[in-house]
């Protein structure tokens, strides 16, 4: 029996799949992989069978809370795109509510506002932490 269950949404992003194998790599932890794309999920992490899937929305709550049921921490890489993605407070709330729900007293919560692509412009959170 793993000593930790840790969960990790957004399972399937670029920081996400790094952090499911990194994890694996440490005893004692067992992995849940959280994603909204089940055929994603299961290409990316369909073959560990030591890491959990688990089906889920970030922006809908009672899937969230229904992905982190038996987890001891939550680790969540939801990523930023310009224009695209919902706003870290949006996904952190659904996060947070579900690990009040479960008990889940352990969060990190990685971030990428102030990562740019080539395409990207900066946006004003990153203007104003540089200028």
């Amino acid at each position: 029996m793993a000593a930790r269950t840790v969960a990790v949404v957004a399972a399937t992003g670029r920081t996400g799949m790094h952090v499911v194998d990194l994890l694996r790599e440490r005893e004692g932890v067992q992995v849940v992989a959280i994603g909204r794309d089940r055929e994603k999920l299961i290409g990316m992490h369909g073959g560990k069978a030591d890491v959990k899937l688990r089906v889920a929305d970030v922006m809908d709550p009672s899937q969230v809370r229904a992905a982190l049921s038996g987890a001891t921490d939550v680790m969540t890489c939801t990523g930023h795109v310009l224009g695209g993605a919902p706003p870290y407070s949006a996904t952190a709330t659904s996060v947070t509510h579900a690990m009040k729900h479960h008990g889940i007293r352990r969060l990190v919560f990685m971030g990428s506002s102030a990562v740019l692509q080539p395409e990207d412009k900066p946006s004003w959170m990153l203007q104003a932490m540089l200028w």
